[in-house]
């Protein structure tokens, strides 16, 4: 049998690098995927590289979320108001909400353990792969990342830091996200009252339902763009340490034990 090595196609891929991203496996913790699917359902699945059933199960997240008035009725839970909470929930979208929601936390899980074993086959099966895809549309490239700096650009605005890492679509998604719910829940305009010391108008101003969705969306920008450079950064050394192996280092060559 000859070695994975000089397979031309791998039976289990790593990576794939395309002009609008780069998307791989690797080791990741169920629970932690498990916890953003909590958070926002279909954050999970975007983590795992699974972006368009990702995509599509946010918008569901955002439309069922703000037609049952989920938010609202938390924030209202929160202030201790249980009587108005119940009277804002829209029911007949609240159960269709529970069912999607509580199997997107469940199929993030599994596929996430799923990914895990994918990770490990593909961890003894590498092969070469063009570290560079060149389009008339576009260029992209591997290459080693700050971490920091990616959470910098996330922390300034949820997207850059995506843009920053080469990952075109999930930047524009979240980037979009982002600016969405700052209109709807209109943020800047509670920040200039608040910096200007009228806080009940801040208050007033500030729809609870949007508000909410803003520390998850904002949290997992800045999570995300920081584990994907430090994963980036480890594929980038692990595929130039696979290059000069092949091209430079002596077929005869044993590492010492």
């Amino acid at each position: 049998m000859k070695p994975s090595s000089q397979r031309k196609v791998p039976r289990y891929p790593r990576a794939s690098l395309s002009v609008f991203t780069l998307n791989h496996v690797y080791p990741r913790s169920p629970f932690l995927v498990l916890w953003w699917s909590a958070a926002i359902p279909g954050f999970g699945h975007m983590m795992l590289g699974k972006y368009l059933q990702g995509f599509l199960l946010v918008g569901w997240e955002f439309y069922t979320n703000v037609q049952a008035h989920l938010n609202e009725a938390i924030f209202l839970t929160m202030i201790g108001d249980f009587v108005q909470a119940k009277a804002v929930l829209e029911t007949k979208w609240i159960s269709l909400y529970i069912a999607v929601y509580v199997f997107t936390i469940w199929d993030s899980y599994n596929k996430t353990n799923d990914a895990n074993k994918l990770a490990m086959l593909s961890e003894n099966e590498w092969i070469d792969q063009p570290p560079v895809v060149m389009t008339p549309v576009g260029i992209h490239f591997m290459r080693p990342y700050k971490p920091w700096l990616a959470l910098l650009w996330s922390s300034f605005l949820p997207g850059l830091g995506h843009i920053y890492l080469q990952r075109l679509i999930s930047g524009l998604f979240a980037f979009a996200g982002w600016i969405l719910t700052c209109y709807f829940s209109r943020l800047p305009t509670g920040l200039h009252y608040t910096m200007t010391g009228h806080f009940a108008e801040a208050i007033a101003t500030m729809p609870p339902q949007w508000v909410l969705f803003m520390p998850s969306l904002y949290g997992y920008a800045l999570f995300e763009t920081h584990m994907a450079a430090s994963q980036f950064t480890k594929l980038f050394k692990q595929q130039q340490g696979y290059f000069l192996k092949e091209q430079y280092q002596d077929k005869r060559f044993r590492m010492p034990i």
